[in-house]
């Protein structure tokens, strides 16, 4: 005979759809506490409600709720739900690899396109342009989307920080603009001559 929902203990919780154990767990039924456990257990088929755990204190004092509530007899179920999407979860070695696999195709993608508009650059300096440019989370012009001319962009900054004085040139005050001022010709030679076609 199959068991209904309806025949099942109802949840008892209150008019938040929460349940208050606080001073314990209602009898038939068991608190788990851990996160997204509302969406394991919806994938599980499981009916839960969160768990009530406490109040914050101050002014406005906040209901605090830990994990969820659910019937003794879903207890193996959601566990089980549990370790299975523990197991599909990444282990830090293998989303520092992951994350290391996708700087590795950024940058030899973003190698490509500074080869196509300066075909003279030297390739050690093509590729140590590209994996800096494209340092996932850096926030550089080669991880951007709405960035106009990202290439010549990573090209110029490039030049400007390995061959010429321009980072030295902090050390005696010399503001940012006038900085750039004075090793823009450098900048702009560079540009030319690695905008030439290969040798």
């Amino acid at each position: 005979m199959t068991t209904t929902t309806e025949s099942l203990a109802k949840l008892p919780t209150n008019n938040y759809g929460q349940v208050d154990v606080r001073s314990g767990v209602p009898a038939g039924f068991v608190h788990i506490n851990a996160k997204r456990l509302t969406v394991t257990c919806a994938a599980a088929g499981v009916e839960c409600a969160p768990a009530l755990t406490g109040w914050t204190t101050g002014k406005w004092s906040k209901p605090v709720v830990s994990g969820v509530v659910v019937r003794d007899s879903d207890e193996a179920t959601v566990r089980e739900a549990m370790t299975a999407r523990a197991a599909k979860r990444l282990t830090p070695a293998q989303k520092e690899a992951r994350r290391a696999a996708q700087h590795d195709k950024d940058a030899a993608d973003f190698a490509d396109s500074i080869r196509a508009q300066f075909p003279a650059m030297p390739e050690d300096d093509v590729l140590r342009c590209a994996r800096h440019a494209t340092e996932i989370g850096s926030g550089r012009v080669g991880r951007a989307t709405t960035i106009e001319e990202p290439t010549r962009l990573a090209v110029v900054a490039f030049a400007r920080h390995n061959f010429t004085s321009y980072d030295s040139n902090f050390e005696f005050g010399t503001s940012k603009e006038d900085n750039r001022a004075e090793v823009n010709g450098k900048v702009s030679e560079l540009l030319t001559q690695w905008e030439q076609p290969k040798a």
